[in-house]
């Protein structure tokens, strides 16, 4: 338990970083998340940035909330759901460069690892109970 906690706090600190790598510049934006799906969704202009933002925020909330020793599953699935939907590298894994997709790919697998760890967490508790 205090072994996922500490490893869910890592990732997200992991996260955090990446996700302010690509606020930095549209290109981090194109690169780091699925733009065909978010230009999909109403008023695209301010969703896109909403998204990093609240997205930036919750990452906050949840090492905080992680690092008190308390464990959202909820909140924990929604984020590791909405970060493998939204968050796919669309445009680095359908080029051709090997070296951008090297460094776009831990930020894609970061997410799955997370979802794993969560699913790892709920199903260790499930057959405690």
């Amino acid at each position: 338990m205090d072994l996922d906690r500490t490893c869910l706090t890592l990732l997200l600190i992991f996260r955090l970083a990446f996700r302010f790598i690509s606020a930095m510049d549209a290109l981090g934006i194109v690169l780091f998340y699925n733009a065909p799906l978010l230009m999909k969704l109403p008023l695209p202009r301010f969703t896109i940035p909403g998204y990093i933002l609240l997205m930036g925020a919750l990452e906050v909330y949840l090492i905080m909330i992680l690092r008190k020793g308390f464990f959202p599953v909820k909140l924990l699935f929604a984020y590791f759901i909405m970060a493998l939907v939204f968050e796919l590298p669309y445009a680095a894994l359908s080029g051709t460069s090997l070296g951008l997709t090297l460094f776009v790919l831990p930020w894609y697998l970061s997410a799955l690892v997370g979802f794993i760890l969560v699913l790892k967490h709920v199903h260790s508790s499930l057959g405690r109970a």
